[in-house]
């Protein structure tokens, strides 16, 4: 990557804050043929959604595995959907399997829940309590609601980890608190199986992980 195409993406990021919308695509398709892993990202974001220019997947696509071959985990993380999606390629769900574990192991939290989900589900892997969790816990403590949600399930059960019904409930209360209101579900099972004293503590334990995360 050059400077002029560093240059290019701050142009571009600079023309799209400002809703000039010609003048992004021009200077991060600039730098997107120049090798710039950000502006073919941007570039890729700009024709998926149609934003200030017609949809065009394919292209997408093609700019999302640009990026994504140069080991960007939100291009990673968006290619595999677009091919569990179908979108400007052929649906393949192994292929969004394995980008999305890419993008997961290079620490993004979207894709840590859905590699936790898929764990959890047996999808395009075979069932794994334990895997779900740990990856539920990576994009967890990253502040990921849904992963917070589904890992203080978890916990409740037993699933994956030793049964704890006050990690449960920490986890949920965190992920209501980020605006996950079905976590409420696990708040109310963790309840059945502590005493007035443990869910003072879980309260506790909850506010504190959220003020040293915000």
């Amino acid at each position: 990557m050059t400077a002029w195409s560093n240059a290019d993406v701050r142009g571009g990021l600079f023309a799209l804050g400002t809703k000039n919308y010609a003048v992004a695509l021009s200077e991060f398709r600039s730098a997107a043929k120049n090798g710039d892993g950000a502006a073919q990202i941007y570039l890729g974001e700009m024709l998926y959604y149609g934003t200030g220019v017609p949809k065009d997947y394919k292209q997408a696509a093609y700019w999302y595995q640009s990026a994504a071959e140069q080991g960007h985990a939100q291009a990673q993380f968006n290619l595999s959907l677009l091919y569990r999606l179908g979108h400007g390629v052929p649906q393949d769900l192994d292929k969004a399997h394995q980008w999305n574990r890419k993008a997961a192991e290079k620490g993004l939290a979207e894709a840590q829940f859905n590699l936790g989900t898929a764990y959890h589900l047996g999808e395009q892997v075979p069932k794994d309590y334990e895997q779900a969790a740990f990856w539920y816990g990576q994009s967890a403590e990253q502040g990921f609601a849904d992963a917070q949600y589904q890992l203080g399930a978890l916990y409740v059960l037993g699933h994956g980890v030793e049964q704890d019904p006050l990690q449960g409930y920490v986890w949920a209360r965190i992920a209501i608190s980020l605006g996950k209101a079905d976590a409420a579900k696990v708040i109310e099972a963790a309840r059945y199986m502590m005493s007035t004293a443990r869910i003072e503590e879980a309260e506790q334990l909850a506010k504190q992980w959220l003020e040293q995360h915000n």
